[in-house]
């Protein structure tokens, strides 16, 4: 397995959970339950202090040995899993959120689910299209890749 994938799928799922704290807006609308989503709405509102807090789950998914291993570090350290995740973004009260969650990271989850199984399946040609997507993909802001370098921007 090819260790440069293990990094990046790592840096895609972190960035994933840093964005899933934004599911406190819809906690706080009563648009979603809070039941087993305390340890992602525990994360600092601030993004560079909440993506200061997700690095020790990043580091440690670093050195998973598979995609698996990897998911499962970031399951144990947040309770929910990218299936749960990308039907968070789904929700359709993220209508009016135009600067943070919602529908824009639908696509993204998704493609890091079929970059998961491009890794398990050995697929080299699937991995490079789902890391060419991921690189080129916009989030509400701009493209996911800039906000992965300004994030990583302000780690010590």
């Amino acid at each position: 397995m090819n260790p440069d994938r293990i990094e990046s799928l790592a840096d895609y799922v972190s960035l994933i959970y840093h964005e899933a704290r934004n599911v406190r807006h819809l906690i706080r609308d009563s648009h979603f339950s809070p039941i087993g989503w305390e340890r992602i709405i525990s994360l600092p509102t601030n993004r560079e202090e909440a993506w200061k807090a997700v690095q020790s789950t990043r580091q440690r998914a670093y050195r998973a040995s598979s995609p698996k291993e990897l998911m499962g570090i970031f399951m144990s350290r947040f309770g929910v899993d990218l299936r749960e995740l990308q039907e968070m973004f789904e929700n359709p009260n993220w209508r009016h959120a135009n600067s943070y969650g919602g529908h824009a990271w639908v696509q993204i989850v998704k493609d890091v689910r079929e970059f998961v199984q491009a890794i398990e399946s050995g697929d080299e040609e699937r991995q490079k299209d789902c890391l060419r997507r991921l690189k080129e993909a916009e989030h509400n802001t701009g493209l996911v890749q800039l906000k992965l370098k300004r994030l990583d921007s302000v780690l010590p």
